[in-house]
This record gives structure tokens, C-alpha cells and sequence, in this order.
């Protein structure tokens, strides 16, 4: 039999679809009405493509997934929970029970096994299936698919942060039958922010914080409290170490040293302050001369120090950084280098990310 016979031929084409539909064992509502309805195959997919260094990182940043889907009222429709080696494989794909023509909203929170980061609901303990139902306790949910970073009470962060990817979206489902994925892109919300002091060797008579508001996150990865007050203190401090030296045009690294000190942060999701609607900046970074309780260095860390140094070149996925919000780019970057240069006591020179940046108008000890 030719193959345009076969597509030409309509009995020959019915018959073929009725012979397969009898091997399926389901009914696709053609013939066979004692047979089962075909389900389709309804899946979410994690995409981790929005940080730059994830490749680089995935298999310790990605232990078990969270996935949630809601309806147009609120209500819990179906979850997903997914652990261990799956979760690394590029086409791994969560199955979910929904219908279709139906707008469902996702929200997903994955990262590692431990709880520095608590994610505020947890599906096995807060609702069950009966019958392929959810109990009535998952349909009052969606608000409460928070993380908030664990502090002590007043208000100081000094536990390393275990990384946090979130993802959110809405999908509407239109196949009758088969195999229908939606792709969920993921944020990284937990970030590493390391801080040189070049020629301080030690750190007696120094204190040095980041002060935020961004503690608690809510279901939409938006800042719960924009009056909360916390402070991020350092989780590893390293003195007399070599401190890298940067160029004068801060466009690239020399390869010298200077002894100085290392200090590493961990912060939750750095905000725009405009994506808040706050006009004042968020973070702060500060240097304290702990001896006569004076600020060595109080400014905006968002604003004046990691946007400024924003790169133009290109960025990863082939467009420009320049034509990248600048929310966009505190997401999909998650490591942060600063370079402190108190030279001479005087004025102080920065450099992220290997480009320079000139806090002027600041002179310590005043």
C-alpha cells in the first residue's frame, strides 16, 4: 500500500483509528463507549535557564520541587512533589491532574533539603487525597506559599541561606488528549554577596552588615513587609587573605593581591526599589568603626553599587544587558563581588564584579 493511498483513502484511515484506539484501551469519544476516557497527559516543566550560573551549580542547588496549581477561584486543583536525581535531567517533566480549558495558576518553590529558608507550606502536611480529591485545607493555600529566612528576634540574619528557586505563572490547557507541557521559569532567590576590605587585615574595630527588608517573601516572590527591618551579617569572614586588585577602568582583574579581609554574605532576593513602589532604596550596605560607633560606609547597595555596575555587553541568552530590566538582571545574577578600597582613609573606591564604581563625597572618620 502507498502511503497517498493510505491518506487518500478515508475507510482505510477510519479503520487504522479505530484499530488504534482499541490498542490504547481508552475510548477518545469516536466508538467503544465501554471503554475507559483517555486522560491526557497534562505536565509542568522547570526551567532553570534564568540564572546565568545554574549549569554550574545545579546538582547542589536542586533537591526537591514544589509544584502548585490553582484554579480561577483560589482553589487548589492538584500538587507536585519531586525529589533527588530527576529534578537535574533536562526533560523531567511533572505530571499533574487538570482539565481543560480551565486558566490555572502555578507556583513552585524548589531548592535543597534543608530549612535555613522555610517554605511556608508544605503540601504533605496540609492536605491529602481522597478518591483523587483534595481535602478541604488545600483550597486556602495559595497565600500562605511563602518563604521567609529565619531570624533571630531582632532581626539579625547570620545562618547561611540555602538556595531557593521560585516560579510562578498561568496556562490554560486546550488538548483534547496526549501529552500538553507548560514551561515555568525560575527565579533564584537566595544570593551571594562577597565583600573585600583590601589593606584591613583585621576585623577589630570594624562591623560590617547589609540592611534589607526582604526577610519574607509571599506567593508572588514580592515582598511581604516593606517596613520590615533586617540585617544580614556575614557567614564567613576570612582575614589577612589576598584580595584581588582590579584595574583602573575596573574592566578587568590585574592578577595582584593586596592582604586584606573576606567577608561573604547571604541575602534573600534583592529588589528594584521601583518594583516595589518604594523610591528609597532597599539594601544597604554599611562599615562601622566600631571604636568611635561612626559609619566607615552607609549607601544603597541596589542602587548606587550593583546597578551602577551594570555590564553593557552582551548577556548570556545573545541581547545586550542595557536592553535587560534592571530587576531582570539582580535576578539572574546571584553572585556579587565587592572590592572596598579605603585608600588612604579618604575616599572609597568599589569594584563589582571587576567594574569600578566611585562613591564620591565620602570621607571616613566623617
Amino acid at each position: 500500500m502507498k502511503l497517498s493511498n493510505f491518506f487518500t483513502n478515508p475507510y482505510q484511515w477510519m479503520g487504522a483509528f479505530g484499530l488504534l484506539t482499541i490498542l490504547s484501551g481508552c475510548n477518545n469519544g469516536f466508538v467503544y463507549e465501554d471503554l475507559a476516557e483517555c486522560q491526557p497527559d497534562r505536565r509542568v516543566r522547570l526551567s532553570f535557564t534564568r540564572n546565568m550560573a545554574f549549569d554550574e551549580k545545579r546538582e547542589e542547588e536542586v533537591k526537591h520541587a514544589k509544584v502548585f496549581a490553582f484554579d480561577e477561584e483560589g482553589a487548589l486543583v492538584d500538587f507536585g512533589v519531586s525529589e533527588g536525581q530527576q529534578l537535574l535531567e533536562d526533560e523531567y517533566t511533572i505530571p499533574l491532574a487538570l482539565q481543560k480549558d480551565t486558566e490555572y495558576k502555578f507556583i513552585t518553590w524548589c531548592g535543597t533539603d534543608q530549612d535555613a529558608v522555610n517554605i511556608n507550606a508544605d503540601p504533605s502536611e496540609t492536605m491529602s487525597r481522597v478518591d483523587g480529591d483534595l481535602d478541604s485545607n488545600g483550597s486556602q493555600l495559595m497565600e500562605g506559599l511563602g518563604a521567609t529566612v529565619a531570624s533571630d528576634e531582632n532581626g539579625i540574619i547570620e545562618t547561611s541561606l540555602d538556595p531557593v528557586h521560585f516560579g510562578h505563572g498561568t496556562h490554560t490547557f486546550s488538548q483534547l488528549t496526549g501529552n500538553e507541557e507548560y514551561t515555568i521559569d525560575l527565579t533564584k532567590d537566595t544570593n551571594t554577596i562577597i565583600v573585600y576590605l583590601r589593606k584591613v587585615t583585621s576585623m577589630e574595630g570594624y562591623e560590617v552588615y547589609i540592611e534589607d527588608k526582604n526577610d519574607e517573601l509571599d506567593f508572588n516572590n514580592n515582598i511581604v513587609n516593606e517596613y520590615a527591618h533586617v540585617k544580614y551579617y556575614p557567614v564567613k569572614i576570612e582575614e589577612n587573605v589576598d584580595c584581588p586588585t582590579a584595574t583602573d577602568n575596573g574592566d578587568a582583574y590585574t592578577g595582584e593581591t593586596v592582604k586584606g579581609t573576606k567577608l561573604t554574605f547571604n541575602t534573600s532576593r534583592l529588589f528594584e526599589p521601583g518594583v516595589v513602589g518604594d523610591d528609597d532604596n532597599l539594601a544597604t550596605i554599611v562599615i562601622r568603626n566600631t571604636y568611635n560607633n561612626r559609619d566607615i560606609v552607609n549607601e544603597p547597595l541596589i542602587q548606587k553599587l550593583l546597578l551602577a555596575s551594570k555590564p553593557k555587553v552582551m548577556a548570556p541568552d545573545g541581547e545586550h544587558w542595557t536592553t535587560k530590566s534592571d530587576q531582570e538582571y539582580l535576578d539572574r545574577e546571584d553572585t556579587y563581588e565587592a572590592i572596598f578600597t579605603l585608600e588612604d582613609y579618604a575616599h572609597i573606591i568599589v569594584h563589582i564584579n571587576g567594574w569600578r564604581v566611585i562613591i564620591n563625597n565620602v570621607v571616613i572618620g566623617q
